[in-house]
C-alpha cells in the first residue's frame, strides 16, 4: 500500500487551512504528503492561488450552468449546455407547462437566490417552479411577455452533471452553424 495523496472537495481556504495542518503531521510519521487533489469548477481559475493543490478535479466548468452562474464563476454566454423544451400548455395567463421534467432537468437547486429548476434564457423573470417526472410548472408575471404554445423555450439548468448523465445524446453546433448529435458516452456509467 502506498500512500499517494488526498482529495478534497470543494478546494477553498479551508483546504489551505487543512493541509497546513496535515502535512506536518505526515512529514513526521515519515509518510510526507505526495498530492493534494482539489475539486471543485467555481474555483477552477483560483485554486493557483491557494499554494497547496499540485492537480485540480472540474467537471462542470466543461459546459457551466446555473450554480456556477450563480457562484460568479460563469456567465449565461458561458453556459455551453442548455435543454431545449417545448411550451406544451398555457392553463392560465402567468403561467405555462413545458415537456422537461426530473427526467430531464433534475430536481437539484441552484443555490440561495436563484429560485426554482432552471434558468429561462429567454424569459428571465420566469421560474420553474414545480416539476413532475415529464413536465414542468413554470410562472410569470402575466404583465411580461411570455412564450407562446409550441415554442421552444432554452433552459441553463441548475446543475449540468446529472442532466448530462440522464441523456443519451448532446446536440453540438458546429462552427458552420450545422448541428450534430454526439453519444454521451458515460451515460447511465454511474456506479
Amino acid at each position: 500500500l502506498r500512500f499517494a495523496g488526498v482529495m478534497t472537495y470543494p478546494a477553498n481556504e479551508a483546504t489551505a487551512a487543512f493541509v497546513a495542518r496535515l502535512q506536518p503531521m505526515l512529514d513526521a510519521a515519515g509518510i510526507g504528503l505526495p498530492m493534494v487533489s482539489g475539486g471543485g469548477s467555481p474555483r477552477a481559475f483560483h485554486m493557483h492561488e491557494l499554494g497547496c493543490v499540485d492537480e485540480l478535479r472540474v467537471g462542470t466548468y466543461i459546459y457551466n450552468d446555473r450554480a456556477m452562474i450563480g457562484a460568479g464563476a460563469a456567465t449565461i454566454e458561458d453556459c455551453a449546455l442548455m435543454v431545449i423544451a417545448t411550451v406544451i400548455s398555457i392553463p392560465q395567463p402567468g403561467h405555462f407547462i413545458i415537456d422537461a421534467g426530473t427526467k430531464t432537468l433534475t430536481s437539484d437547486p441552484a443555490g440561495p437566490g436563484n429560485p426554482g429548476f432552471g434558468l429561462l434564457v429567454d424569459y428571465p423573470q420566469a421560474v420553474i417552479e414545480r416539476l413532475t417526472e415529464e413536465h414542468g410548472i413554470v410562472s410569470i408575471d402575466p404583465a411580461l411577455p411570455a412564450p407562446k404554445l409550441g415554442e421552444k423555450v432554452r433552459i441553463v439548468p441548475n446543475h449540468v452533471c446529472p442532466v448530462s448523465n440522464l441523456h443519451d445524446q448532446v446536440l453540438v453546433r458546429l462552427p458552420d452553424g450545422t448541428l450534430e448529435a454526439w453519444d454521451v458516452s458515460a451515460r447511465g456509467c454511474t456506479r
